[in-house]
């Protein structure tokens, strides 16, 4: 490349020296020059110390792809890659300084946007410099890879030695056994952690085969389906005992047998084992744990459940299953209170859950009342405790509970033994005193009712003569009062002579009642609005005194169940009359509503009215003997404590709900009748 430039030099010199030779000799030396720019592969150029390119021979278009127009219209530092520019300009201020430049490299970009190395040759002559470049991209490209190759080398032989740590470490670790083999499971090499377990030293075991050693048909015949299949095998926890150490039982392993392959077959085998005979040792020991907590769970009868912090169910025993109607604990697993439970209880049964979890104090041995959703109610005592998780916080919620309603009902009736104890005496003297009563009180209120009766009918005649009387010839003295005065109360005086007479009669009848022993009859088909129209038309002037509002509500259809009428006829006379008196006044209404419900196989009766209600303390006393809220109006508690007993002979059963000035409901459950039992 140096002789090339000198080339040029001796031209350009020889042309100056020259300048007055002939023309002709000129034209020929300018042609050999231009033949020697168009031949030669070499890049050359003539360029100014402005940075422009003067001449370019055809080399640059083959390299760069430009056009020679393209790359003399621009300086060429545009064309150096942006990393090069810098240490372009200090060249191209070399030359400017006429400092010649030898083997300079820098990229040049192509017109397709890639990059080629050049290594210039310049001399500067004046305001001109003369270049020589020479394409080395792939020379260049040959050395970059030639080092990255021995950077390579060098890393693979560092990530070699690194392995072999690693896995000289991995084999002599001391909490996996891993044992080298060939394909007939002769062993090669064992780690320390191998030999251990199984009592010996690592020495003992090259060249031994392992099931000479530890005879097992189906482990060798695992082993054999990895030699011929060239498929790993792995299994957890499989059972093994060690033929010269029978006292240590049964252990547990998890191993791996991974084959390695050399020329498509299997050449060495590499086992890889874990003891876990202590974990599943104590696994076994939990589930017959589990399973014996799972047997008493099962036995016991009281009701057990666990939730978790949502109150969803995780797990119950076989008498929970049984008390709320289910097959199996997987028809409740993963149901909430509200899948399970009518609204009010499963929201009663949250609200606990609620308050020992967020308390963490549980709730021992309290009573409450439950309804069934076939509409039965039963007392239950439950204990609930807090579940505490491995974190410390609150996972859940444990329940148990027993049903004591039979055990409330034996409290209830000790309870009422002992208060009729407390009366015994005074149903023995009005037992004593009934036959005496019924002529004595009896006979007479029968005499007063019935004569009340025609006096009303006797004065309803005479008002008429009395009336034309008066109009005849004035005011006159009856009773010691004026006629005029006396004559319009006297029908109500004689109204209440027979509605006291009665009440005698309905108070005489009630003891009677009481103190008569219950003879069995035979129930009959009983339609309860019958019963009801009777006992409103019997007390038909009674509800007119007393209401302008009653009413009764019930569908065109028989209310039919097992009992006896004239029975019920008193249980609705008395239930009705204790409404009518409980009324504030006229405009306050009472009603009585029936209710046929099919799927419970129940008749609901209800007597409802606008009084002046119950006060609590009061409720729980309702049916005791002698026991009114009236006693100020002469009520004597027997009314309630008879329909009580009526019912119970029905097998119904009667509920009270009051609120202090807003009303009483009383409400009867019957069995429905049915032809089968009938």
């Amino acid at each position: 490349m140096l002789l090339l430039l000198s080339m040029i030099l001796l031209w350009s010199w020889s042309l100056r020296r020259e300048v007055r030779q002939d023309i002709s000799e000129k034209n020929r030396l300018q042609i050999e020059v231009d033949r020697f720019f168009t031949v030669v592969d070499d890049l050359l150029c003539v360029a100014g110390t402005d940075g422009y390119f003067r001449r370019l021979n055809p080399s640059w278009a083959k390299v760069l792809g430009y056009s020679e127009e393209e790359l003399m219209a621009r300086p060429l530092v545009t064309f150096v890659h942006p990393e090069d520019v810098a240490s372009t300009q200090q060249v191209m201020a070399a030359l400017a300084g006429q400092q010649p430049v030898t083997q300079f490299v820098n990229r040049y970009r192509t017109k397709d946007g890639r990059y080629r190395w050049l290594e210039w040759n310049a001399v500067p002559v004046a305001e001109l410099i003369y270049a020589a470049a020479r394409d080395i991209t792939e020379r260049k490209q040959m050395e970059e890879s030639l080092v990255r190759s021995k950077e390579a080398a060098v890393f693979v032989m560092q990530e070699l030695q690194k392995s072999n740590h690693f896995l000289e470490r991995l084999f002599d670790s001391k909490h996996v056994s891993i044992v080298f083999m060939d394909a007939n499971f002769n062993f090669i090499r064992v780690n320390r952690s191998y030999a251990r377990a199984c009592a010996l030293e690592v020495d003992f075991f090259p060249g031994k085969n392992h099931f000479a050693l530890y005879p097992n048909a189906e482990n060798e015949a695992i082993f054999r389906r990895v030699v011929e299949t060239g498929e790993p095998f792995s299994i957890i926890a499989k059972p093994f005992e060690f033929p010269d150490h029978p006292e240590w039982g049964t252990t547990y392993w998890d191993w791996t047998l991974t084959p390695i392959m050399e020329q498509e077959r299997v050449a060495w085998l590499i086992f890889v084992l874990r003891d876990v005979t202590t974990s599943k040792r104590n696994e076994i020991a939990l589930h017959d744990a589990n399973s014996m907590l799972r047997s008493v769970l099962d036995t016991i009868p009281t009701k057990v459940f666990w939730k978790n912090t949502q109150s969803v169910y995780l797990g119950c025993n076989s008498a929970f299953v049984q008390h709320i109607g289910r097959d199996h604990a997987g028809q409740i697993i993963g149901k909430s209170d509200a899948d399970l439970f009518v609204a009010r209880m499963a929201d009663q049964f949250c609200q606990t859950d609620r308050q020992v979890m967020e308390s963490g104090k549980p709730m021992l041995a309290y009573e409450t009342l439950v309804e069934r959703n076939n509409g039965i109610q039963r007392w239950l005592s439950v204990n609930k405790i807090p579940l505490w998780g491995r974190d410390g916080t609150i996972a859940g919620v444990l329940g148990a509970f027993d049903d004591i309603t039979e055990i409330k009902q034996i409290a209830e009736e000790r309870a009422q033994l002992r208060d009729q104890a407390h009366q015994n005496d005074r149903l023995a003297a009005l037992g004593l005193l009934a036959a005496e009563i019924v002529h004595e009180i009896g006979n007479p209120s029968n005499v007063i009712a019935v004569n009340s009766q025609l006096m009303h009918d006797i004065w309803r005649d005479a008002q008429i003569i009395l009336d034309e009387y008066a109009r005849d010839a004035g005011d006159f003295s009856l009773g010691g009062s004026a006629y005029s005065e006396m004559a319009p109360p006297v029908a109500s005086l004689l109204a209440s002579i027979e509605d006291n007479a009665r009440r005698i009669t309905s108070t005489v009848h009630n003891m009677k009642s009481l103190v008569r022993p219950w003879h069995s009859q035979k129930l009959a088909a009983v339609d309860l609005r019958e019963v009801i129209q009777r006992s409103v038309q019997f007390l038909q002037r009674k509800i007119a005194r007393h209401t302008h509002h009653f009413s009764t509500h019930w569908a065109a259809q028989p209310y039919l169940i097992h009992g006896n009428k004239e029975q019920l006829f008193q249980v609705f006379s008395n239930l009705i009359m204790n409404s009518l008196y409980a009324l504030p006044n006229a405009d306050a209404g009472v009603s009585v509503t029936l209710v046929q419900d099919q799927e419970r196989g129940n008749t609901r009766a209800e007597v409802h009215d606008e009084g002046c209600g119950i006060a609590p303390e009061h409720l729980s006393r309702l049916g005791e003997t002698f026991f009114s809220t009236r006693t100020d109006q002469g009520g004597m508690g027997l009314g309630f404590s008879i329909t009580r007993k009526i019912m119970k002979q029905h097998n119904g059963t009667i509920s009270v709900t009051s609120e202090l000035g807003q009303g009483t409901s009383v409400t009867l459950h019957f069995p429905t009748w049915n032809q089968d039992n009938a």
